[in-house]
């Protein structure tokens, strides 16, 4: 991969006398501390996403019981009369009065809130005692939490993404400016398996080039890094 190629070149230039040093050095060195801090930040972001998506995993199972237990006292607390459910957010069907089970969790989410917010402003004597108001607020707490959590992991990853792509093409660049000047001073423009000291990958293949159904006997020279989808073309 690039960054392989990358650190070996930081490497080997590092065993030279500052003077005998690439004038690309510094910058490359900088791009590829750069990079692997951004690795590491979408790596962070990456993992907590994860645990976030396993903490909401966790708490939609009881969230999903908890929906039970509250529907089964507004069942029979709106006996009769249906419709008062909705103060409590939580849907009724036309036609045959039941009182609806939230399927998303969005929608799961919402009505959460809207009981929370209905019990709340009721007289504490006359507020449902199952289930306890404190633990579905702890609940509803910990789902919204969690889902912030998730949301801040996806955006911190698909940031680090995309400074990554950022980097990773100045660092081609700079690579690539690094091989032709190495070309130049120590190898009067050619190319040459010294070159593999920085990491490059140097080699020779025969050019199956055909004239008249015959090869033509030529020598391709090519430098690549160690990843072919990197390649570094010097012709």
């Amino acid at each position: 991969p690039l960054i392989n190629l990358s650190d070996s070149f930081i490497t080997y230039e590092e065993t030279l006398a500052p003077e005998q040093r690439s004038p690309y050095f510094p910058t490359i060195k900088n791009l590829l501390i750069q990079v692997q801090a951004q690795q590491e930040a979408q790596t962070e972001a990456e993992n907590k996403r994860t645990i976030a998506s396993e903490q909401l995993k966790r708490h939609n199972r009881v969230m999903n019981g908890m929906l039970d237990r509250i529907l089964v006292t507004l069942r029979a607390k709106c006996f009769g009369r249906p419709e008062e459910a909705q103060a409590w957010g939580f849907e009724v069907r036309q036609g045959t009065g039941n009182i609806l089970k939230p399927t998303g969790r969005a929608d799961r989410v919402r009505a959460l809130q809207q009981y929370i917010k209905k019990e709340q402003s009721r007289p504490a004597e006359e507020q449902f005692t199952e289930p306890p108001l404190a633990e579905v607020i702890d609940l509803y707490t910990n789902m919204k939490t969690a889902l912030l959590a998730r949301d801040a992991g996806v955006a911190e990853r698909q940031e680090a993404s995309v400074e990554i792509k950022e980097t990773v093409v100045n660092l081609y660049n700079y690579l690539q400016l690094a091989l032709h000047h190495l070309m130049e001073r120590n190898y009067n423009f050619d190319i040459s398996p010294g070159l593999e000291k920085w990491g490059f990958d140097v080699v020779f293949r025969r050019n199956g080039t055909t004239v008249n159904g015959k090869t033509n006997g030529s020598d391709e020279v090519v430098a690549e890094d160690d990843d072919n989808d990197n390649l570094i073309s010097l012709l």
